[in-house]
């Protein structure tokens, strides 16, 4: 075995974060799409693929070291929001959790000396400011557009 145990329940429990946060990424998809905002429902189908596929890769990289993969419970995602701007800032807050939950995984690699861990986590680090990024300026051009002209954006994002 490459990694140990505590390494092992790190990565799972970031499984079923990057899982879970592919369900939100679906529930807030469906409820951008009975808005009328399909633009916005579709960004959020994307979102969602590439976190399941986040969770995968450590599911797959997990078998390369010999670790147990145990994916944990899920919890339900909310399914309603006061307004688009309501809905991004959780967006951001879900990446912005993510990102610290990387960066303590890092942490700990680095003083279990997992060298391949955190090779490994680098890949996670880079993803993870491209997402807070991604994120903020989306819920910036929301602000900026405001409740009212929301389908400018939406059809922005539909055009991508």
């Amino acid at each position: 075995m490459l990694i140990d145990r505590k390494m092992t329940a790190g990565l799972n429990a970031q499984i079923g974060r990057e899982f879970s946060a592919a369900m939100q990424y679906v529930s807030m998809a469906a409820w951008f799409a009975a808005k009328g905002l399909g633009g916005f429902a579709e960004f959020f189908h994307k979102q969602a693929a590439e976190e399941t596929e986040h969770g995968l890769k450590i599911v797959r990289y997990l078998g390369d070291v010999g670790g147990t993969v145990e994916i944990p419970e899920i919890a339900r995602p909310r399914s309603d929001y006061a307004t688009v701007e309501d809905a991004l800032r959780h967006f951001v807050e879900m990446e912005e959790e993510v990102t610290r939950a990387i960066y303590a995984l890092v942490e700990l690699a680095q003083s279990e000396k997992d060298h391949s861990g955190n090779h490994f986590l680098q890949w996670y680090v880079e993803e993870q400011r491209e997402e807070v990024t991604s994120a903020r300026t989306l819920l910036e051009k929301a602000q900026r557009f405001g409740e009212e002209r929301m389908l400018l954006l939406d059809g922005a994002l539909g055009s991508d």
